[in-house]
């Protein structure tokens, strides 16, 4: 028996004439209160007034629940035939406003073309006489089975010397391998490479925990500009980046094809312990949780910025923590601070190691801030934010 694979959770419009079997067959694959059916919509509005204006009241309530639901990120399927292009505009729209994927699942021949004009990000033919298994697949941030312990580690940025120090204050056990505490899994917030002098070190270290389900680690801003770099895109070798790629032109081809597919690997952000926990480079708002779109990843990447730069040639980057409210707590990095800056809900672990701070971790669920100095300054902030810079 086939099967299909499907986002969980996502916007699902199935597309086709309308018959029975069709109905029987999303009633046969779903559960009923995951289904938003026209007829059901058109049912509530038929003593409202004529035809015409009932039909448009109906697709309005079947947009209006849709929403509702996507909201809250809920799988949610549309059961609406003979809707045109322009009928769908709206539930493609809704899918972009909360950043979860539209897809269609078409009966009969698709125009996969066309679809992806309307804005599907995925098409999936189907045969209501073809017996089919649908398996639900968990969005990449979603390791809200993972409760911990966990050691929250800050930017590494190539400080490999500092990284074992850290690993040894907090318990690892440093042989040939990286041995963590029994039960407890490394999560890394991004930012690996670039300024430091051992990055490859870096890498080779977080990849080997990696393997062993002993780490995690999200995409930080650095570490997705190597990637574009070792893709063949064109990226500046700017901010210690040709540092990286000089050290990674060192090591061997098969070193760079697992840095490659490692890097590409790397999701946005986390929800682990059951939603109590999020972990994003850059920090992420609460209505940006467990979603994945380009959105939530350019959030995740680089945090809340205006679009302009200021004098230095830096982003203007606003205060999201500020504004945040949300039960789980976000830990994050990015922005050099000259101690873990808690703020509502949120934590930033960038204690600017390469820049002559410290590398900091946070363990969870003790809340408890564990980090190492710098044994020295690697490269020279653009913005001082250490209190001997300000003096000096």
């Amino acid at each position: 028996m086939p099967i299909l694979p499907l986002p969980d959770p996502a916007l699902l419009v199935l597309i086709g004439p309308h018959d029975a079997q069709r109905s029987a067959w999303a009633k046969a694959h779903f559960a009923a209160d995951e289904i938003v059916a026209l007829a059901d919509c058109r049912r509530l509005v038929a003593d409202e007034g004529e035809a015409a204006a009932a039909g448009r009241e109906a697709v309005a309530l079947l947009d209006d629940l849709v929403a509702r639901r996507l909201a809250v990120g809920s799988l949610t399927v549309v059961d609406a035939p003979h809707l045109t292009p322009g009928d769908r505009q709206p539930l493609v729209a809704l899918a972009k406003r909360y950043h979860l994927l539209p897809v269609a699942l078409v009966f009969g021949a698709p125009d996969p073309a066309a679809l992806a004009r309307e804005g599907f990000r995925r098409v999936l033919a189907l045969d209501t006489a073809q017996p089919v298994t649908l398996r639900r697949e968990p969005l990449p941030p979603n390791r809200r089975d993972l409760s911990g312990p966990f050691d929250l580690i800050g930017d590494v940025h190539g400080c490999f010397d500092e990284l074992l120090l850290l690993l040894e204050q907090l318990g690892y056990h440093l042989g040939e391998r990286v041995t963590p505490p029994p039960g407890r899994t490394a999560v890394f917030v991004g930012d690996l490479v670039d300024r430091g002098p051992r990055a490859t070190a870096v890498l080779a270290l977080v990849m080997g925990l990696a393997a062993e389900s002993a780490a995690l680690c999200v995409a930080g801003n650095h570490d997705n500009k190597l990637l574009r770099q070792m893709q063949g895109r064109h990226v500046h070798l700017t901010h210690g980046l040709a540092e990286s790629v000089a050290q990674l032109a060192r090591e061997t081809p098969e070193f760079r094809a697992r840095v490659l597919a490692f890097l590409g690997g790397l999701t946005s952000h986390y929800v682990l312990d059951s939603g109590r926990l999020v972990v994003a480079h850059g920090g992420l708002k609460e209505s940006l949780h467990g979603r994945d779109d380009l959105a939530v990843r350019e959030f995740s990447l680089y945090g809340a910025t205006t679009g302009a730069t200021d004098a230095l040639g830096l982003p203007v980057r606003l205060n999201w923590a500020a504004d945040y409210h949300g039960a789980a707590l976000v830990v994050y990095g990015h922005t050099p601070v000259a101690e873990p800056l808690w703020q509502n809900n949120t934590v930033n672990l960038d204690t600017g190691c390469v820049f002559g701070g410290r590398l900091s971790a946070l363990r969870y669920p003790e809340r408890q801030i564990v980090a190492v100095p710098a044994l020295r300054r690697y490269a020279e902030p653009r913005r001082p934010f250490l209190p001997s810079d300000s003096q000096g």
